[in-house]
């Protein structure tokens, strides 16, 4: 069984090597999705606390703006990433 795995190949390649690629861009993908959710979050923190000093009820309007810059690295990992 062992012997067939080491002479199995996809595309030309050992399945070992396209099964390792396979989960290392998988990991890669989850983790730039990570990371740009995580700056986004941030950005939009730091806009809420600084729009909401001084005011007496917070309303969605005033805690959340569209207008918040977005990179695109990070659009394009929230839009790859299917789990963010």
């Amino acid at each position: 069984m062992a012997d067939y795995l080491r002479r199995t190949r996809v595309l030309g390649i050992p399945i070992q090597f396209a099964l390792v690629t396979g989960v290392t861009v998988a990991v890669v993908i989850y983790l730039s999705g990570w990371a740009a959710l995580s700056s986004s979050e941030a950005r939009a923190n730091v806009y809420k606390n600084t729009t909401l000093v001084g005011a007496t009820q917070p309303t969605r309007e005033t805690a959340y703006n569209s207008d918040i810059e977005k990179y695109t690295w990070e659009r394009i990992a929230l839009f790859v990433c299917p789990l963010h």
